[in-house]
């Protein structure tokens, strides 16, 4: 899959966005929730993953581009609403939920992506798809606090700026008691993480 401009690139983006509204296990998505699933998908898939770039953030890792893109869709206009957070939420980035017009605009791309002649093409597409609705499934239904442990546990180097690491590791005990009883880690993990490592 060939991406020659920044328009391309923004596009995708948005696709990838509405993508993971649509197979997401919730209805409303956090903003972070789309951030780090959007992270933890450019780390494994390789035609996209020198796209966005993401930075050390005071929630982890960060994408300007997505937060843009949440906020302000410039070619798919309509397919999203955005819910800013309430003023005693300091961790969601606040909620988007997709709308009909976004569930039409899914369907043909899924349709569009059927149709393809090109098969390096469509089993790129269909890879990234796949990959969508695997990080998706995993970590969709996580609480905002469960996902921010197991990304700072996973990938470290995010911790630097982060000014909500403490406060989670204060609860990794809670925390990764409730990843084991939803089936997301083992219970050597659980215990491991339980103790800070």
């Amino acid at each position: 899959m060939e991406f020659s401009d920044g328009d391309s690139k923004q596009k995708m983006l948005e696709y990838i966005i509405l993508i993971i509204l649509k197979v997401s296990p919730t209805q409303k998505v956090s903003s972070l929730h789309i951030q780090k699933e959007i992270f933890l998908l450019i780390k494994f898939h390789p035609d996209i993953k020198n796209f966005y770039n993401f930075i050390k953030h005071y929630k982890g890792p960060f994408s300007r581009d997505v937060e843009e893109s949440i906020r302000n869709p410039f070619y798919l206009e309509n397919c999203w609403t955005y819910l800013p957070p309430k003023k005693t939420d300091k961790l969601s980035g606040g909620f988007v939920s997709i709308t009909p017009t976004g569930l039409e605009i899914y369907e043909s791309f899924i349709d569009n992506v059927n149709a393809i002649d090109d098969k390096e093409l469509k089993d790129s597409l269909v890879h990234l798809l796949s990959g969508i609705d695997i990080v998706a499934t995993i970590y969709g239904d996580l609480s905002n606090e469960e996902l921010l442990l197991l990304i700072y546990k996973a990938f470290p180097k995010y911790v630097e700026k982060s000014n909500l690491y403490y406060q989670l590791d204060n609860k990794k005990s809670i925390l990764a008691h409730q990843l084991f009883e939803k089936g997301r880690i083992s219970e050597e993990k659980c215990e491991s993480l339980s103790r800070g490592q």
